[in-house]
């Protein structure tokens, strides 16, 4: 699947067991595990300019493009599926 097609994908949480601990991708999934079917657009609007911590301690500010490539790397780990229509 390409980077560019996840934008346009409805998905869902698949397998949630490779998410381990706290942080952005946790924080991610269990919004999304919440939400049930949403799309890159909905995610966006939920955590586009909020701080969130990282490994290093340190806080980033979420933009668009963390947020697609991160649930790009859920579609491709299997965290996240795209919904069959």
């Amino acid at each position: 699947m390409a980077y560019t097609t996840v934008r346009t994908l409805t998905l869902q949480v698949a397998d949630t067991s490779k998410v381990k601990g706290w942080g952005f991708l946790a924080q991610f999934v269990e919004y999304a595990q919440k939400k049930g079917t949403f799309t890159v657009h909905d995610l966006t609007k939920r955590f586009v300019g909020k701080q969130v911590p990282s490994k290093g301690g340190e806080a980033k500010k979420a933009n668009t493009a963390r947020i697609v490539r991160y649930a790009h790397w859920c579609v491709q780990q299997g965290i996240m599926a795209p919904v069959e229509v």
